[in-house]
């Protein structure tokens, strides 16, 4: 039996940053970016940018609604191991692949599967894993991309069942609106994702003038983590 984490799992490690001093040649791995430098512009010899993982891991996805709990539970587990062994390494962006939560498979439409996305998505729900993955964000001081299947309302208030990135920002404000924290498929792929997840609506975008970029009603949004312009697709 494949356990969480196991070696065939990859973890990827990448800078992208920039020295304000261009003479500094710092060590990459004993001197990542400066997690608060956004925070303290006195400190001019610091670094910017983020540091991030790329996840690649063993995952078990529900046949039926009655494999949800295990399939999840897994998924979970090799999410916070995943983040521990990013912290050896002082990661502060670590990204799962496309519904890692869940594992990227529902069953067809013979078999119900639109039902088990959306039993999955509010077990996640139900069981407080958004919770659950933002303490390991704040332990593990790492801001955190999962996907995971979710129901609720896209950004023009249609209730639904979504394919998404949900984003935890390492001891980050709590949000009045969860959407602020999510980035949704646009372009779902093939007659099965069209079948499973509906697709979002987006509101004129005049009405996403404040703070343009950031506001979750534009569908090119850019997150900021580390103090640092990322944007998030989804394939």
């Amino acid at each position: 039996m494949i356990r969480p984490y196991q070696p065939v799992v990859q973890t990827y490690i990448k800078d992208c940053r920039k020295s304000i001093n261009t003479d500094d040649d710092q060590d990459a791995i004993a001197n990542p970016p400066d997690q608060y430098h956004h925070e303290k512009p006195d400190q001019t010899d610091k670094w910017q940018g983020v540091r991030y993982a790329i996840a690649q891991g063993p995952s078990m996805v529900p046949a039926t609604v009655d494999g949800i709990k295990d399939a999840i539970e897994f998924n979970f587990k090799t999410l916070e191991t995943a983040c521990a062994i990013a912290k050896q390494y002082n990661v502060q962006l670590i990204t799962f692949p496309e519904l890692f939560l869940t594992g990227y498979q529902f069953p067809d439409e013979e078999n119900n599967g639109k039902e088990v996305a959306k039993a999955a998505a509010e077990f996640i729900q139900s069981n407080n894993y958004h919770q659950k993955i933002q303490d390991i964000a704040d332990k593990q001081a790492i801001n955190v991309v999962c996907p995971m299947p979710y129901s609720g309302e896209d950004p023009a208030d249609n209730e639904g069942v979504y394919d998404v990135a949900m984003i935890f920002k390492t001891n980050g404000a709590p949000s009045t609106d969860i959407r602020e924290n999510i980035q949704f498929k646009l372009h779902l792929w093939g007659k099965e994702e069209r079948y499973w997840f509906s697709i979002p609506q987006y509101p004129p975008l005049e009405e996403a003038t404040d703070n343009n970029y950031q506001n979750y009603k534009n569908p090119f949004r850019v997150h900021l983590l580390n103090g640092f312009p990322v944007g998030i697709g989804i394939c």
